[in-house]
């Protein structure tokens, strides 16, 4: 009995390792995100590619920190994110790692110093798309304008 239950468990796991989490706005990808974390923080990676359907503008920064997150577009959709001219897309920190493949990201810019004098973070100055804050965290785009 002990061992069935091991294989349902085994074989549960298995199923939900990979799977698309489809996403057609910004909210949808915080939650879809919120939840890769969550899985991660309890040490159950669940393995999931959120996988962006639509065009949407992109509202905030998403923050990679401590966790694997791989975002892939609907190779029909060939979905373009507009960050609008207000901050980042990404920053990756705390050995976190980004995989971000087939997306268009337009509009992204690093905060200027004016914008936040009380930065201590260190954030401004850099990159529009994506900031990876430390020498353990890692960002792969492939097939990204």
């Amino acid at each position: 009995m002990l061992r069935a239950g091991l294989v349902l468990c085994a074989l549960a796991r298995f199923a939900r390792s990979n799977t698309f989490v489809n996403v057609s706005s910004f909210d949808q990808l915080q939650n879809a995100v919120f939840e890769v974390e969550r899985y991660a923080r309890a040490n159950e990676p669940i393995g999931e590619v959120i996988r962006i359907t639509s065009s949407f503008d992109w509202v905030d920064t998403i923050e990679v920190r401590g966790f694997t997150l791989t975002i892939t577009a609907d190779e029909t959709a060939k979905p373009v994110l507009n960050r609008k001219n207000k901050n980042r897309f990404f920053v990756v920190q705390n050995g976190g790692k980004l995989i971000v493949s087939g997306l268009t990201f337009v509009e992204g810019k690093h905060r200027t110093y004016r914008e936040r004098a009380d930065e201590s973070q260190g954030w401004y100055g850099y990159g529009g798309a994506v900031f990876v804050k430390d020498q353990k965290s890692r960002a792969w785009f492939t097939d990204c304008t």
